[in-house]
């Protein structure tokens, strides 16, 4: 009997009647759902991680909470699939980040194969990208399923260096990048400071920890202008893929901004420090008209107005809603 670890992809699934368990054995439990996402019931409940079952159709071997809430940031889960009968192979999904989700799809048997789900969902490895996973994960249920190609491009001015304080900032930046990552698919193809010209910060994020002390080691630049680092990115990408602005307040070429991103047919989200009615918490909102600071915005897809950064761990999930919403509340 050999071990065949799915990682990506399909392999056969062992003849017969299955025997599958989780990694885990305490607070979640395993449930099995069938194409029009009814739970099926299993031939043998051994426990409630592990159960027995005939495959006579499309089969989601699923993992859920039941401690009223989400999976504990950090949270690691995999599944492991063999014969019942004790004979063939025996097939393990290595465990993989499932931190913030209350469930998630890991495995689908079909047709005699078995498929990874988890490749689709969990795609948080580095330790900087795992607050991010969570926060998203939190009213996201799954990612989009989808890998997009994207790029970041962090505002290079002094204002924005300086404004708050380091932790705080490097907080957010690292927020960001790590929801951005989750629903695209993967970490950003390319991440710029917006200096003049762009520098080049990409490879702060090859290790578990952002290099932060190479990522904003760049001289201020004098003001908010964005527009050169944004045409960089423009050209590395195939239309149709998305560039994360990380900004303080309105750079002062918003409009060449939006023009660049229009053109080649980019999604486009601004998270930027100051109040406004797409604020992403309560307290980043603007409570009158005067008070909204974004309104030069309007034509970028989504922006997200983050007025303090007291509270970020708290709001994190909110932060995550606004970047990217249509998660289940």
């Amino acid at each position: 009997m050999a071990l065949i670890q799915l990682a990506g992809g399909t392999v056969r699934a062992p003849d017969g009647a299955l025997n599958i368990r989780l990694s885990q054995a305490t607070g979640l439990e395993l449930v099995l759902v069938g194409p029009d996402g009814a739970e099926l019931a299993p031939n043998f409940q051994v426990t409630r991680t592990e159960v027995v079952v005939v495959p006579t159709g499309p089969i989601t071997v699923t993992a859920r909470s039941t401690t009223g809430g989400p999976f504990p940031s950090g949270a690691r889960l995999g599944v492991t699939l063999k014969s019942a009968a004790g004979t063939g192979d025996e097939v393990v999904r290595p465990a993989a980040d499932v931190g913030g989700r209350q469930a998630v799809s890991l495995v689908e048997i079909v047709g005699g194969e078995i498929a990874d789900l988890m490749g689709q969902t969990s795609t948080v490895e580095l330790a900087w990208m795992q607050r991010g996973n969570y926060a998203f994960h939190v009213n996201h249920k799954q990612s989009s399923g989808r890998t997009t190609r994207w790029a970041c491009v962090l505002d290079g001015s002094a204002t924005a260096h300086h404004a708050v304080g380091p932790d705080a900032y490097q907080q957010l930046i690292e927020l960001v990048l790590g929801v951005a990552s989750t629903a695209y698919g993967g970490p950003p193809e390319q991440w710029l400071v917006a200096t003049s010209p762009p520098t080049e910060i990409t490879a702060t994020l090859d290790g578990e920890q952002i290099d932060w002390e190479r990522a904003l080691a760049h001289p201020p630049a004098p003001w908010p202008s964005l527009q050169e680092s944004v045409r960089d990115v423009g050209r590395r990408l195939p239309e149709g893929s998305a560039v994360v602005l990380i900004d303080d307040g309105v750079p002062v070429d918003y409009r060449e901004v939006l023009e660049i991103v229009r053109e080649r047919e980019l999604e486009c989200i601004v998270v930027a420090l100051g109040r406004s009615e797409r604020g992403a918490r309560p307290e980043d909102r603007a409570a009158q008209f005067w008070d909204e600071e974004f309104a030069a915005l309007e034509g970028f897809d989504r922006v997200v107005g983050i007025a303090t950064l007291a509270g970020l761990a708290e709001g994190a999930s909110r932060i995550a809603d606004a970047m990217f919403p249509g998660g289940s509340q």
